[in-house]
């Protein structure tokens, strides 16, 4: 429940926030949406998918230079090889000029 949030004491003064109502209710009182738990399904049934292949051959690794080691350590703060080599396989296989993931999707093993 949310009460209201805005009040305007002066039509020639912007509104400011005086109150905010809340209430927090627990998820587990409603019944799952069949609507959303389709949706969730189709996604999921994407990534499941991949779950077994190779995404990084050896083959993949001769575009880093000589020395340079496939590497996700601290890929939330910096660029890393391995955010590198799927930017490319992503600018390749889409054929655009660039291709920005987010380093927290990308996890190290």
């Amino acid at each position: 429940r949310f009460g209201p949030a805005m009040q305007c004491q002066d039509d020639n003064k912007p509104a400011q926030l005086v109150e905010v109502d809340y209430d927090l209710v627990p998820l587990a009182n409603f019944d799952p949406s069949v609507v959303v738990q389709k949706i969730v399904d189709t996604h999921e049934s994407v990534v499941k998918a991949l779950e077994n292949e190779t995404i990084i051959d050896a083959e993949s690794t001769t575009m880093l230079p000589p020395g340079v080691f496939l590497s996700s350590e601290r890929t939330r703060f910096q660029q890393t090889t391995v955010g590198s080599i799927f930017c490319q396989m992503i600018k390749e296989e889409r054929e655009v000029d660039a291709a920005i993931i987010n380093g927290a999707s990308i996890k190290g093993g």
